[in-house]
């Protein structure tokens, strides 16, 4: 079988020709320790060490351009990459880092162009129509325990939900529940409001009952803060109303974009009509969840002017991190988004993916360092220094995480209970433009400007317009 005129038996017959991969280094190193002094570290899985590749000869040394976001998740990845040119001297791999917001169009550009980066990153949101656009290698020709140690240590539901038409475009850089999946608090305005803090076994009604008693406007303090701007982060919210009945063959009353992925279902949506009109407006209208006017710099939580806030798994280390001497964070002071009035959990998965650009001349060496800022010893570090950067089992479930941050543990086993439900995503893979369509028109609902009689009309007609467009 070839993928992209690149064979199997040749691209074995040059991993061969190396003199053999050098010992994964320790993540533990001087400025990546987390503030707290972990458990003792789980052991990688057997035959699970950071792939590297060896040292060609002087004159064959290649450099590896590689895609990456700013901000901390830049940051890991030059702390990766710096590690990966330390064992592979004669393979160098250069990061470049791109706008979170501009990744989608400028690897489009680039892809038109021909100047795109060997090792690019891709996210739910558009992994699949870059796949269809053959703006990434299918991989699955080169898949081998040699070039990919331990492929079964990704999550299956990460595997298998980012595939494109059967074929294999990425390796897993993270996985998700869904980008709103945890509800995490701060215990002290809890407290002073003389209430008992979130429990796993709450439902949606209950937590929105908790909001209204924590608030105290005349201290400016918000009983929570939740997030419903992107569609992903929406249809966790929405997807809690109805029954516990998973998958297409489920309950779909609650989703947002039909199994086919072309119809957008608002109006009719019993999930989006209990949650804008039933649940935040009489939270908005109480002053107990924020508006955007209310932001301030760093975030409303890390401020200590909100008890609960809704995000996702990385939140809670995020929080630890960057609250400082503000007030007092407790890193179990987190859990899954409490399921809705019948049961039902909401979910959206969504996934992080290393991908190999088309066109690279180094598609081999390209995978080999894809593997590598995704193993077991890369993901260790990225959980140090960002809380939520890996698709591997035996990361999410090391000790550290789960003796720390007991929202992992209920996080893996969310991921493997079979009862994640997909991404809302349009049949025409527009989600880019869906996403923003979305943002501009929930506005009024989100900031409370407008009833649900009359936005949602407006939200339902203008989302569907996107659906029924062709393919690019």
């Amino acid at each position: 079988m070839t993928s992209k005129g690149i064979c199997r038996r040749a691209f074995m017959q040059r991993v061969a020709a190396l003199t053999g991969g050098l010992a994964a280094v320790s993540v533990l190193s001087a400025g990546c320790a987390p503030k707290t002094t972990p458990a003792p570290a789980a052991a990688a899985p057997e035959g699970d060490t950071a792939p590297t590749a060896a040292p060609a000869k002087a004159q064959d040394k290649i450099t590896l351009r590689v895609q990456v976001e700013g901000g901390q998740q830049g940051v890991q990845m030059a702390e990766l990459c710096a590690r990966w040119n330390e064992q592979n001297p004669n393979i160098e791999a250069v990061v470049e880092e791109v706008v979170y917001a501009e990744i989608a169009m400028k690897t489009e550009m680039g892809f038109a162009t021909g100047d795109l980066q060997d090792s690019l990153f891709a996210f739910t949101r558009w992994h699949w129509i870059g796949a269809y656009k053959g703006w990434y290698l299918a991989i699955d020709d080169l898949l081998d325990a040699a070039v990919v140690p331990d492929y079964d240590d990704y999550y299956e539901i990460g595997v298998e939900n980012q595939k494109f038409e059967g074929r294999t475009y990425g390796l897993i850089d993270s996985v998700h529940g869904g980008p709103a999946m945890v509800i995490t608090w701060n215990r002290g305005l809890i407290e002073e409001a003389g209430q008992q803090p979130p429990t796993p076994d709450m439902d949606i009604w209950d937590l929105h009952e908790l909001a209204l008693k924590c608030t105290n406007a005349d201290k400016g303090i918000f009983g929570i803060q939740m997030v419903a701007h992107t569609p992903g982060r929406l249809t966790n919210s929405v997807r809690a109303w109805g029954k516990p009945e998973y998958g297409a063959n489920g309950d779909i009353s609650s989703w947002l974009v039909s199994p086919d992925g072309k119809t957008y279902n608002f109006v009719d949506n019993p999930g989006a009509k209990a949650f804008f009109q039933d649940w935040l407006r009489p939270l908005l209208d109480a002053h107990a969840h924020p508006t955007s006017e209310d932001e301030v710099q760093e975030g409303l939580f890390v401020a200590g002017r909100v008890a609960m806030y809704q995000g996702h798994q990385g939140y809670p280390l995020r929080f630890m991190k960057s609250v400082g001497d503000t007030w007092d964070y407790h890193t179990q002071d987190a859990i899954l988004l409490p399921v809705g009035p019948d049961g039902r959990r909401g979910t959206s998965w969504e996934c992080h993916n290393r991908c190999v650009y088309a066109k690279t001349k180094y598609p081999e060496e390209t995978l080999r360092l894809n593997a590598f800022v995704t193993s077991y010893d890369a993901g260790i570090t990225s959980f140090e220094m960002t809380g939520n950067r890996s698709g591997r089992k035996s990361v999410v479930r090391d000790p550290r995480w789960n003796e720390q941050f007991p929202i992992y543990k209920a996080l893996d086993e969310l991921l493997t209970s079979g009862n994640v439900d997909p991404y809302p995503m349009p049949w025409n893979l527009r989600d880019v433009e869906a996403s923003d369509v979305h943002e501009n028109t929930m506005a009024p609902l989100i900031q409370g400007t407008a009833t649900w009689d009359e936005q949602a009309p407006i939200v339902q007609a203008e989302m569907q317009k996107i659906l029924d467009l062709e393919r690019p």
